[in-house]
């Protein structure tokens, strides 16, 4: 349900997904957890489950997009993750926002030269990105305002801070 929820960019309810797997009764105090409240039956579906949830409300990514805080709820306003995976050989060194300040940073490293959309699904518009010289590209006339296109290179470690 909470990956569900995180996907369908309800972050509330993701969020009290999270809530309910942490600080219901279902969690030993090794960190693991049971099927059932009160540790009828061990299971660790949720020592999985947890992580993957927590990811995926921060980064959601397909072929050539990167979701920024597609599932953001208003208990983080700000925040760090460090080394996730997204896919076309990206890793994301760190991604940190401030939703007071407007403003998210992300060092990503491509393992191949490659362009991708970063999109803030949650924002009305990208103000402004900055980022290395040659990475940003226009944003096309197609491109809806919170979103742009960026070129990276193979193996170099890209820092883009992004104002909405």
């Amino acid at each position: 349900m909470g990956l569900a929820a995180a996907f369908l960019r309800t972050p509330e309810e993701a969020y009290g997904r999270l809530e309910v797997m942490a600080t219901g009764q279902s969690m030993y105090a090794s960190m693991m957890c049971s099927h059932e409240p009160k540790g009828a039956i061990f299971n660790c579906d949720a020592n999985g489950a947890m992580p993957e949830i927590l990811h995926r409300m921060i980064l959601q990514s397909r072929p050539g997009v990167l979701d920024l805080l597609p599932a953001l709820p208003e208990a983080w306003p700000r925040g760090e993750i460090c080394g996730i995976k997204a896919r076309q050989q990206i890793s994301i060194d760190r991604l940190a926002w401030n939703e007071k300040e407007r403003h998210v940073t992300l060092y990503l490293i491509s393992e191949k030269d490659q362009k991708i959309v970063l999109r803030l699904p949650r924002a009305e518009a990208i103000k402004r990105i900055e980022a290395p010289a040659g990475a940003v590209m226009a944003q096309s006339a197609e491109e809806p305002p919170n979103q742009r296109t960026v070129a990276v290179g193979a193996g170099i470690t890209v820092e883009f801070t992004i104002r909405y």
